[in-house]
């Protein structure tokens, strides 16, 4: 009951603050445009229209995604992350190339396999990728790599950003909270990313870890469990029997 408060009192707060303030924003510029239109130039007036429509877009979006992911219907498959990093290495890459930026995708491992919801950690890791490329500068690489560990697997997202200091780390799961806004105005998001991230592991049965100092980068690892034999060669009989 007291997470469902939260959550309602989080969704509340959303939509009379957060969502309301690009609007408010809009209007703002408008009325200050009629006022003296001198004051602010056709293509500086649509530029500033243009950046708080997309927060608002942005906001919507986040708010809409993260709601899927904590409740939407989980659709367990066997997967293998070295498949889903590599798609989300290359979805990127256009990104990455704008920015000039390297990526990368370092393992050892053929493949890495697991249970889960495609979308979802599909949706995940292109959170933390994009995050990664919108602090790296440009010249710079991001790295993904796949590692075993005892029980799980490890797939570390690693960029050459800002780095965040030790006690800022635990702010980064805050809703609609970024710790760069002052010193990257240029880099525009919400601060649903890594919440939407953490959640989806949480489903998972994983967890996120932070690896990171000040002016040092960032790396990102999700840490997802390794199925049990048992269930591995139940799904796959399964796959078997449902093929054609």
């Amino acid at each position: 009951m007291r997470h469902t408060q939260g959550q309602r009192d989080e969704a509340l707060r959303f939509i009379s603050h957060d969502i309301r303030e690009p609007s408010a924003s809009i209007l703002t510029v408008v009325e200050l445009a009629r006022a003296n239109p001198a004051l602010l130039p056709r293509d500086l007036l649509l530029q500033r229209i243009e950046r708080h429509a997309h927060t608002g877009l942005e906001l919507a979006d986040g708010f809409v995604d993260l709601a899927r992911a904590e409740a939407q219907p989980f659709h367990a498959e066997l997967l293998d992350l070295v498949e889903l990093a590599t798609q989300a290495i290359d979805n990127a890459w256009a990104q990455g190339r704008r920015k000039q930026v390297r990526l990368s995708l370092t393992t050892e491992l053929e493949e890495a396999p697991c249970i889960g919801d495609r979308g979802l950690l599909a949706r995940a890791l292109a959170n933390v990728v994009g995050n990664g490329l919108k602090y790296s500068p440009s010249g710079s690489e991001l790295v993904c790599r796949i590692t075993e560990r005892h029980a799980s697997w490890g797939v570390a997202i690693q960029d050459q950003g800002p780095g965040i200091a030790a006690e800022q780390q635990k702010q980064l799961f805050q809703p609609f909270h970024r710790l760069h806004r002052e010193s990257h105005p240029e880099v525009h998001g919400v601060g649903l990313g890594l919440l939407l991230v953490r959640t989806t592991l949480q489903r998972h049965g994983g967890s996120v870890e932070i690896e990171s100092a000040e002016n040092e980068g960032c790396t990102v690892i999700l840490v997802l469990p390794k199925p049990a034999a048992a269930t591995l060669q139940s799904l796959s009989n399964a796959h078997l029997h449902d093929a054609p």
